[in-house]
């Protein structure tokens, strides 16, 4: 179930890990970013700051846009940070 979805430029910072991710009782959170995924910088920033037992994923916007559709990731409680407006637009084509 998607909690929440919020557009960051920072991604993963202190209010989403923690204010946002306790607030809303998620216990995944899933960059959608196609640069992320490409920027091994990046992502071990995203995982130091992952707070503890909440589960990190990190991907491409049509995979994540893939995983959301077919409902694999219905188990979790969800956020879903992007980067930018046109990539919460985006739909599955």
């Amino acid at each position: 179930m998607i909690k929440l979805v919020r557009v960051d430029h920072r991604l993963l910072h202190g209010q989403v890990a923690f204010s946002w991710t306790n607030g809303v009782g998620a216990d995944c959170i899933l960059v959608a970013s196609d640069m992320v995924v490409n920027d091994e910088v990046w992502k071990t920033t995203l995982r130091l700051g992952k707070p503890n037992g909440v589960k990190l994923v990190m991907k491409n916007m049509e995979d994540s846009i893939k995983a959301i559709n077919s409902g694999v990731t219905d188990k979790y409680k969800l956020i879903i940070v992007v980067q930018s407006i046109k990539e919460a637009k985006q739909q599955h084509r």
